[in-house]
């Protein structure tokens, strides 16, 4: 077996999102900052535009009259990072 082969077997493919597609993105982890009590994932947020950089790159907003601050949230984050939201129905 090739170190290739070997670290792939386990390995599965990325999820693929659409345009308007909605997500929930996990929080960074800081070795710094206390943050045991806050919740794992911010949601939700919408996916802008599809696959913006290589590496399967998604462009993130916040959902307009959703904002959780005064800032709008804008980012750009992998899909190993996001979970797609389950509605509530």
């Amino acid at each position: 077996m090739t170190n290739e082969h070997h670290y792939n077997k386990k390995r599965k493919e990325p999820r693929e999102y659409n345009a308007r597609d909605l997500v929930i993105k996990n929080r960074d982890v800081t070795a710094a900052a206390n943050k045991k009590l806050l919740p794992k994932y911010r949601g939700k947020v919408v996916v802008v535009v599809a696959k913006v950089l290589d590496g399967d790159r998604y462009l993130l907003k916040d959902i307009e009259g959703f904002q959780l601050t005064q800032i709008p949230y804008e980012t750009i984050i992998g899909p190993d990072r996001m979970k797609p939201w389950l509605s509530d129905n």
